[in-house]
């Protein structure tokens, strides 16, 4: 059962419903390895997209990605984009995996870089960046495809916001940005 809260006119679930299991498919050599715990618990991606915030988000909408298993469902999340979640009771861990789509460096794209950051806290005004990285394709070939990251979360954490910013100043051009296949345990 999904129930929604209004803070501070942003809609917030307090309980998030999964995702379906993607299949496993053959491993490509060289790709990148991503976690598939059993304990970890998918969090809600339309949720996640009802919570961005209209004022300052760009575009933001449910969108199929190749990923290293088969097709992964993700957030697009142009830069820049805000988006706070409730999480499960007793979180410790977020697992989630983002990147630029190709369109950011493919086919004359010259994406200057977005930048990723995770923060959380008790209370959704009260948040602290807890991980960040910034991906710039057109320098860096590894940058490329789809990222994963682990980032412990705090006791008592409550919300965890996901945000996407410019890497260069103003420059948010080419931001194809996206969040997929977020988890907990």
């Amino acid at each position: 059962m999904l129930r929604m809260a209004i803070i501070g006119g942003l809609a917030v679930a307090l309980a998030a419903c999964g995702q379906p299991q993607q299949a496993d498919a053959p491993a490509t050599p060289n790709a990148p390895q991503f976690r598939a715990d059993a304990d970890l618990s998918p969090l809600s991606l339309e949720t996640l997209i009802a919570s961005a915030s209209d004022a300052g988000s760009r575009y933001k909408e449910i969108i199929d990605l190749p990923g290293p298993n088969g097709p992964v469902r993700a957030v697009f999340a142009h830069a820049p984009t805000s988006m706070i979640i409730a999480l499960p009771a007793g979180s410790r861990e977020l697992v989630v995996d983002y990147g630029l789509r190709d369109t950011a460096y493919t086919n004359g794209a010259t994406s200057q870089g977005v930048c990723f950051a995770v923060s959380g806290g008790a209370a959704m005004n009260q948040l602290t960046e807890l991980w960040r990285e910034c991906l710039t394709p057109v320098e860096q070939p590894d940058h490329r495809g789809m990222h994963e990251t682990s980032v412990a979360l705090p006791e008592g954490t409550v919300f965890v916001g996901f945000a996407t910013s410019a890497n260069v100043a103003n420059s948010t051009q080419f931001g194809h940005s996206y969040w997929a296949n977020p988890r907990t345990h």
